[in-house]
């Protein structure tokens, strides 16, 4: 009698560890990470013959191999224009959106005057973009300030709504007086959690900014100095309208000619917010985010 309870006992212990018709067992997929990143020359021209043998990459410090493509995907592209009413980057939103524009990228433009205004929502409509920068002309109002941490938030936001692959966001600022209430350390929150690149082309210049200084500023100049850097973007400060058109040119080449970065986290490896992309290439520089989505 004792032999055949533990065969019983045994054959229980089989039929409880096979699944139950209709159900699989679960498993765990590592954690897959897609970085975009940027590499220029000392001259900030995109460099386009790199390998994956040129690049390395770590996060919280470890080494994970990496797999490199050129970038294609399309791009979701935001501009947040602040230009105090003066209409100066009319031209630099249209050579911009004329640059990078290709099939599947999506555009939405926002001003910031008086209040944050999405003058066209995401689009591909090439009518619509149009008709979109053409409205970027002098407007009344500039004394009523400037809303630029919360214009650039807001298109992050949008970016999460969408779940944008590609997000990419530039603000082109005159520097006129912030009244923002958002504050910067929301706008480097949401910058990691959408991984979207931050570019900000900023023209400090009389003529067509009433610049502020002081207290007002230094939550929108923490955004200009720390969200490019923390998302594999630029900060280009010019003191001249004409340098705008140059500084365009300089953007859509290092956005057209990005790489992407693929690795994976093995199966119990938490992701974390710190990660560091190095390239062998002598004299490269590489623009790649330092703080990534971690949950």
């Amino acid at each position: 009698m004792k032999r055949i309870l533990i065969a019983c006992s045994g054959l229980t212990a089989i039929v409880m560890s096979v699944p139950a018709p209709g159900l699989r067992a679960r498993t765990i997929e590592p954690t897959a990470r897609t970085v975009y990143v940027s590499v220029v020359d000392n001259k900030g021209v995109a460099l386009t013959d790199l390998t994956e043998a040129d690049f390395a990459v770590k996060e919280n410090g470890k080494d994970y191999p990496v797999k490199v493509e050129v970038a294609k995907d399309p791009m979701q592209l935001a501009v947040v224009v602040d230009d105090n009413g003066t209409g100066v980057f009319r031209p630099a939103v249209a050579a911009l959106v004329q640059g990078l524009l290709k099939p599947g990228t999506e555009v939405q433009i926002v001003t910031v005057l008086r209040q944050v205004t999405r003058v066209t929502e995401f689009t591909s409509n090439v009518d619509a973009l149009r008709t979109a920068i053409t409205s970027l002309v002098v407007r009344p109002g500039s004394s009523e300030g400037c809303f630029p941490v919360d214009g650039v938030l807001e298109s992050l936001k949008d970016f999460a709504k969408k779940k944008a692959a590609r997000p990419v966001a530039v603000i082109m600022t005159v520097g006129a007086a912030d009244k923002s209430l958002a504050q910067s350390t929301e706008v480097m929150r949401e910058l990691k959690q959408t991984m979207a690149s931050f570019h900000a082309i900023t023209l400090g210049n009389a003529l067509v900014s009433s610049a502020a200084s002081g207290m007002d500023q230094l939550n929108v100049n923490q955004m200009l100095d720390d969200g490019p850097k923390q998302s594999g973007g630029k900060r280009q400060s010019l003191t001249n309208a004409p340098a705008v058109g140059d500084a365009v040119k300089r953007l859509v080449d290092q956005l057209s000619n990005q790489y992407v970065l693929r690795y994976s986290l093995p199966d119990g490896v938490k992701m974390h917010e710190r990660l560091q992309v190095s390239v062998k290439r002598q004299g490269a520089a590489v623009l790649a985010p330092t703080k990534i989505a971690d949950k």
